[in-house]
């Protein structure tokens, strides 16, 4: 399962926009029930989730395409020390995270570190991961 997700920022606001354009198999974790996903972005900073945002539902969706921006206000400061963390959530159980920012690992702190020096929108595909890893 793999979400495509494109980060840009914004210099004016120093506001850090998430678009999820999850083309996720949600059928393996759900087990071909009638899923009903959501993206749910939460901003991590020092180990706490100061906030969180989510796409909106698709009713009877297996594989849901999101086309929607989420943005967070971030001062520059605080971009040293932040991550993104996206969970696919079917109702209020997630099915399949992604972390990304500074404290992730391998192709997921590389998309931040682009997102960071370059002025135009980065797009990744990353594979989701176990949630259990993160709740």
């Amino acid at each position: 399962m793999k979400e495509l997700v494109s980060f840009r920022k914004n210099k004016k606001k120093y506001a850090q926009k998430s678009k999820a354009d999850g083309k996720s198999n949600v059928v393996s974790f759900i087990l071909q029930t009638l899923a009903d996903p959501h993206v749910k972005v939460a901003l991590i900073h020092a180990g706490k989730r100061l906030r969180k945002k989510k796409t909106s539902t698709r009713k009877c969706d297996l594989n849901p395409v999101f086309n929607e921006a989420v943005s967070f206000d971030i001062s520059l400061e605080m971009m040293n020390n932040v991550d993104l963390l996206l969970s696919v959530m079917h109702e209020n159980d997630p099915v399949g995270c992604v972390l990304i920012g500074v404290h992730a690992t391998g192709k997921e702190l590389e998309h931040w570190k682009a997102m960071r020096t370059v002025d135009r929108p980065v797009a990744n595909w990353h594979k989701l991961q176990e949630p259990k890893k993160f709740y």
